[in-house]
Order: C-alpha cells, then structure tokens, then sequence
C-alpha cells in the first residue's frame, strides 16, 4: 500500500475561515495560486504584543490552568489544523484569540474565534467559553452547539469553494480598496 505524503494543501485552518468569512476569493486564491499575503504590520505587532501578554493575560482574564499557550489542534476527520493563542481550563475550556488592534468590523474573527473552539472541544474536550480581545476591548462569548454547526457548515462551504476550478464570484466592495490580493482577484 502505498501513502499519499499530505501537504498543507489538504488542509484547512481557521485563518482559512477568518479569510472565507471575509472574502471568499483569498482562500481560494491560496490554495489554487499559492498566494499567501507578506507580514502585515498587525501581524508583526499582534505577535510580539502576544509575547508580552502571555505572561499577565490570564490573571486579568480569570482562566483557569492548565494554561496552555500556541496549542496546536489538528482534526483529521475535516482536515483542519490550527494554533490557538490561548486555550485555558482542565474540565471547561475556554479559548481566547488575541487580536492587537481595535476593528470596527470584527465577524471574521469571532468565525476564527470560533473555529478554534471547535478544534479544542474535537481535539480536547468540552469548550464552554471563547474569548476575543481586540486591542483593550474583552468579548466573552458562550460556546454552543449551534455554533458548531455553523462552523461546520463554514468549513464544507470553504472545501466546496476552494476544491472549485472557478474562483467565487463577489461584488466589488470598499475593502477591495486596501485589499492585498486586489491586484489577482478575478472579480474586480
């Protein structure tokens, strides 16, 4: 028998989601092109915010230990993969994502908030919590089923899209202006 060696090409994660959820195209167009977008600004921050944070967040956020930072989760049932931030808890999980800067849009990360609460109840155990703090803002979201299914429901829609020969199609918004991928998207 011989094994097929898998690639991150076979696998998903919930910056995939985060991305679908903001623009259907950019997933696509990493896993059809290779186009992944440099090291932003906020990412470069985000993480060394991240570093700085770890060592006091928790006490401020009242997480109970273990406290387990940069967990990697891996689901191979829906071939999803990812690191979350913080996942804190022995019996009730809770999960946080770090975000370092304010937004005033912010659906797409509680859809990758979410994913990675997913992958902690799939791979862990019972995750009841999922907190999102964007720059000093603290959003504290209860985990439910409801929410699984609809990450569920995400991550078959995401496969669909990007498994597809044809990009997705989308109408040209204001965020296609500051837009990285603009410049390859075959919508605009």
């Amino acid at each position: 028998m011989v094994r097929k060696m898998w690639s991150y090409f076979d696998l998903i994660s919930p910056i995939d989601l985060k991305q679908y959820e903001y623009c259907p195209v950019i997933p696509w167009l990493n896993k059809n092109y290779n186009l992944v977008e440099p090291e932003t600004y906020s990412m470069i921050e985000g993480r060394r915010e991240r570093e700085e944070r770890y060592n006091n967040i928790y006490g401020k956020l009242g997480l109970k230990p273990p406290i387990r930072f940069d967990l990697k989760l891996y689901y191979p049932k829906k071939r999803l993969i990812g690191v979350a931030d913080i996942v804190a808890g022995k019996r009730k999980l809770t999960v946080v994502e770090i975000k370092r800067f304010k937004r005033k849009l912010f659906r797409h990360f509680k859809i990758q908030l979410m994913t990675y609460a997913y992958l902690t109840e799939k791979c862990i155990g019972p995750t009841y919590n999922a907190i999102l703090l964007i720059g000093k803002r603290k959003i504290v979201y209860d985990v439910t089923q409801e929410i699984f299914r609809e990450i569920e429901i995400k991550i078959e829609k995401l496969w669909r899209t990007i498994e597809s020969e044809k990009p997705p199609q989308t109408s040209k918004t204001t965020k296609c202006m500051n837009c990285w991928y603009r410049k390859f998207c075959p919508n605009i």
